[in-house]
């Protein structure tokens, strides 16, 4: 009987350590690959802009304005803008379709259309998203309309 009791204690401690044993493998390879993806953010891209609001001052209806922001790819590795959003079809936005290089500069162009708005302020948001970042990065264009 004895034996018996030994025997089923000894299997309830080896069923109790064996998950714990898999759960501290799973521990490190999860330690493992934690550093891992940390060495592999040293080689990432970065996205610094000039300036991220840009005013136009004061404009008529009848004139169409651009203005390029620059950006610099701050990073270690190639920077690729996988899209940009512009929250009016007044604003377009001409971008790099090529990737730009650790410490080059490339220009973001955004041309705004007042034609059939109406007169006083105005502020526009382009939204660019890359591989730089997981938040779309923001750049603004304002100004007001006179009649």
């Amino acid at each position: 009987m004895k034996s018996i009791y030994i025997a089923g204690v000894l299997c309830a401690i080896a069923g109790f350590m064996a998950p714990l044993t898999s759960h501290s493998e799973v521990s490190a390879a999860g330690r493992f690959a934690a550093t891992e993806n940390a060495d592999s953010v040293e080689d990432a891209p970065g996205i610094q802009f000039d300036s991220d609001v840009f005013d136009f001052g004061d404009i008529t209806v009848d004139t169409i304005l651009s203005h390029s922001f620059v950006l610099t790819n701050d990073g270690t590795a190639p920077l690729v803008i996988t899209k940009v959003y512009s929250s009016c079809g007044c604003t377009t936005v001409a971008h790099p379709k090529e990737p730009v290089m650790p410490g080059d500069t490339a220009r973001i162009v955004v041309t705004f259309n007042p034609a059939g708005r109406s007169a006083g302020y105005f502020t526009k948001l382009v939204r660019i998203l890359s591989n730089a970042a997981s938040k779309p990065h923001r750049l603004y264009v304002k100004g007001r309309i006179k009649q």
